[in-house]
C-alpha cells in the first residue's frame, strides 16, 4: 500500500474509472457547476487516496498547468514541496476517514508554480448513493486580511499582522529571522506575533518562517538554471552543502532532487501535450 492510501499510482483502466465515479455522479456535477460560478473562489476534487480528477481553471493555473488532463491522477507531490504535501494529505485523509468537514483552515497556500498567498481553505467528503466516502471537494478563498471576514475565535489576532510577516520574510530571504527580529521591524510584541502565527497556521514562528523562505528559495531553484552553490550563497549560506543539509530538512527534498522531478514533471507534461 503507498502513502495514499492505495496499492500504488493508478492505472489507466483505474483513472477512468475514479473519473466516472465522480465527474458523473449528478450530485457532484451539480457541486462542480455551483462552485465554477462564483467568483474569486478555487477549487478541486480528490479521490479517496488524494489524487486529483477536478480543478477549477484558476487553481489548474497556479499548478503549472495548461489543461486538466496535467492535473487529473496526479496528487500534491507533483506540485508542491513534499513537507507540504505531507500536511495536506494528512488533512485530506482526515477529512474522508473520519466522514468530517475541515472548515476555514488558514494556510500558506504554495504550489512551487505559483507565488504563495495566505488562503482559507474547507473540505469536505463526498459519499457515493450507498453512503461510503469516495473522496473529497476542497474550497480555497484567498484571504484578504478582513477581521469581519475570520471566524469568531480568531477575530482580534490578525490586525493584517499575518501578511506583514510575510512580506517581511520574502524582503530578507538571506536572513533567518526569528520572532524577535520581526518584532523589532514590524512594533509589536513578540507575544502577539507567536499568538497570530500559533492561531491561524497552527506552527511555531519559526516553522512559519522557514516555510515562507523555503518555499521562495525552491522557486528560484526552478525558475533559474544558475548552480546551487551561487543560490546558496545569494540566500546567506555560509557553503553549498550547508544549504543543501538545510534544505533537505525543512522541504523533504534535496536542492537537487527538486530540480530533477521538476524536469521529469515538465518532460512529462510536453509528452502529454504532443
Amino acid at each position: 500500500m503507498d502513502k495514499f492510501g492505495g496499492n500504488g499510482p493508478l492505472t489507466a483502466g483505474e483513472k477512468k474509472a475514479r473519473q466516472r465515479d465522480f465527474l458523473h455522479d449528478g450530485r457532484l456535477e451539480m457541486v462542480v457547476n455551483l462552485l465554477t460560478s462564483v467568483p474569486q473562489v478555487e477549487f478541486f476534487v480528490k479521490t479517496r487516496e488524494s489524487n486529483y480528477v477536478a480543478v477549477s481553471p484558476g487553481l489548474q493555473l497556479r499548478l503549472g498547468c495548461l489543461n486538466s488532463a496535467d492535473v487529473f491522477g496526479k496528487n500534491d507531490y507533483d506540485f508542491v514541496l513534499p513537507s507540504v504535501a505531507d500536511e495536506y494529505l494528512k488533512d485530506d485523509q482526515r477529512v474522508v476517514r473520519e466522514n468530517v468537514v475541515m472548515k476555514d483552515q488558514f494556510e500558506l497556500f504554495s504550489p512551487l508554480a505559483s507565488s504563495a498567498r495566505l488562503v482559507q481553505t474547507t473540505k469536505f467528503p463526498v459519499a457515493d448513493r450507498q453512503g461510503d466516502v469516495i473522496g473529497l471537494v476542497g474550497v480555497i478563498r484567498q484571504f484578504q486580511g478582513s477581521e469581519t471576514s475570520l471566524p469568531m475565535k480568531f477575530r482580534g489576532t490578525l490586525d493584517s499582522l499575518s501578511f506583514q510577516i510575510v512580506a517581511i520574510v520574502q524582503e530578507n530571504l538571506s536572513k533567518r529571522l526569528t520572532v524577535r527580529d520581526l518584532s523589532k521591524r514590524i512594533g509589536v510584541s513578540e507575544g502577539k506575533i507567536t499568538k497570530v502565527v500559533n492561531s491561524l497556521f497552527e506552527m511555531s514562528v519559526a516553522k512559519f518562517v522557514e516555510r515562507v523562505r523555503f518555499q521562495s528559495i525552491a522557486r528560484e531553484l526552478l525558475l533559474s538554471n544558475d548552480q546551487i552553490g551561487n543560490i546558496a550563497e545569494r540566500f546567506g549560506f555560509q557553503s553549498a552543502s550547508a544549504f543543501c543539509v538545510r534544505f533537505g530538512k525543512a522541504t523533504g527534498v534535496t536542492p537537487m532532487e527538486l530540480r530533477k522531478n521538476w524536469e521529469e514533471r515538465r518532460h512529462q507534461v510536453a509528452g502529454v501535450q504532443n
